[in-house]
């Protein structure tokens, strides 16, 4: 393979054969032309011997390591594409998983040699496009234009400016004679999005499994230093003055659970009062919207006595009938849990009273039927905030447990 390299810098280099090239464009004859020189053979890869169109002299690193020892080995050649992807992945295998192990260069190389390898190796710019060039060379040797010219076209950007000048030499000499390009040279050498995460796999698997195992150990010992090991036995001993001064527990601090209703009321249900209703009389209707239960009291406007009271749900509803004549003011509390007696709330979140007292009057209207009766039906929405026509008014939990 060497024989390639040294036939192209030949070519560039020797005077006589940089002129038989000069005279290139105006050789019309193909034959006349290769007489000049020796046939060129394209360059082949340094691992499959197959001819490669764009092949590449690349460095790749491996790096091994023996607790205190360790070694750098370069793997290097010309490759072809595929060649080269397989020598990568293996070179980074190798270095990601022995090159960690060494102190104190182990891991130093293993990470400035595996991002090497990483990226696609070491190259060398010149180098490839003396390789490039020679096959564009070569190519033209074995009449397949199309494939020199492609070469050549692309080393148009060469960073040597006498193969940038060679190049256009040749592009513009198959131009004179006619041929017109199809299509661009396809580039093999990009890079494998799924092959560079392997060999990044490859490359971080030792230090990431080293870690994990660091926070595992760290872990389990943490929870070791927690575990309460039980002694083999257990002598008696007599209370020393540092346990008898502890502090002593204050029972009274515990407090017992206030009692509670002992059976469920349901909703509508009259706590008190129940006798002094009527079979006929006027009819008070509560819903319940607030956050919780309800207690809704009737008391006499004039003496604040208790007519009766009455139970509802959250969000029920129910209504208290068979009120007598009377001014009324009408007071409400709410709670959640019934107290012992089941008439009251244990606690109570509001204590409202409506702002005006209800007169209640029976009426009556002569009609060509008889007599006709009229009695009030009242009704009210308790809000969990404060909404509607009417703004209650707040009491004390005194004056709405007066008189029951």
């Amino acid at each position: 393979m060497q024989v390639g390299i040294s036939a192209a810098y030949e070519i560039l280099g020797d005077a006589e054969k940089r002129a038989n090239y000069d005279n290139l464009s105006e050789q019309t004859d193909q034959a006349d032309y290769s007489e000049k020189r020796s046939r060129l053979n394209p360059v082949r890869c340094g691992v499959c011997r197959q001819v490669t169109a764009q092949p590449r002299y690349i460095i790749f690193w491996r790096v091994i390591s023996v607790v205190l020892a360790t070694t750098r080995t370069p793997v290097q050649g010309i490759f072809c594409s595929a060649c080269a992807a397989k020598e990568s992945l293996k070179s980074t295998a190798i270095t990601g998983l022995i090159g960690w192990w060494g102190f104190p260069w182990g891991p130093i190389w293993t990470v400035l040699e595996g991002l090497k390898n990483l990226v696609g190796g070491v190259q060398n710019k010149e180098h490839e496009e003396a390789l490039l060039w020679h096959n564009a060379l070569a190519f033209a040797d074995a009449g397949k234009v199309p494939l020199s010219y492609a070469l050549a076209e692309r080393l148009l950007s060469a960073k040597s400016s006498e193969i940038r000048a060679r190049a256009a030499h040749l592009t513009t000499f198959y131009r004179s004679q006619g041929f017109k390009p199809t299509g661009t040279l396809k580039n093999n050498w990009t890079i494998n999005p799924a092959q560079f995460l392997v060999k990044l796999l490859f490359l971080s698997v030792v230090p990431v499994a080293l870690t994990a195992a660091i926070m595992y150990s760290d872990r389990s010992s943490s929870e070791a230093s927690y575990g309460v090991a039980t002694p083999p036995s257990v002598a008696y001993r007599e209370p020393t003055s540092s346990s008898l001064d502890a502090p002593a527990i204050d029972y009274n601090a515990f407090e017992p659970a206030t009692p509670t209703c002992d059976h469920e009321v349901a909703s509508g249900k009259i706590l008190s009062g129940a006798k002094r209703l009527s079979k006929e009389g006027h009819i008070l209707q509560i819903s319940n919207g607030s956050s919780g239960n309800a207690i809704v009291k009737v008391r006499k406007a004039d003496t604040g006595s208790l007519l009766a009271s009455f139970f509802i749900e959250q969000n029920g509803e129910s209504q208290l009938s068979g009120i007598p004549d009377g001014l009324y003011r009408i007071q409400y509390a709410i709670g959640t849990q019934l107290a012992e007696n089941c008439k009251s709330f244990t606690e109570t979140s509001t204590v409202n009273e409506f702002p005006n007292p209800e007169a209640l009057i029976t009426t009556s209207e002569e009609t060509f039927e008889g007599t006709l009766v009229k009695r009030k039906r009242l009704s009210y929405t308790l809000y969990a905030i404060p909404g509607g026509d009417v703004t209650p008014t707040s009491i004390s939990p005194a004056e709405f447990e007066d008189g029951n």
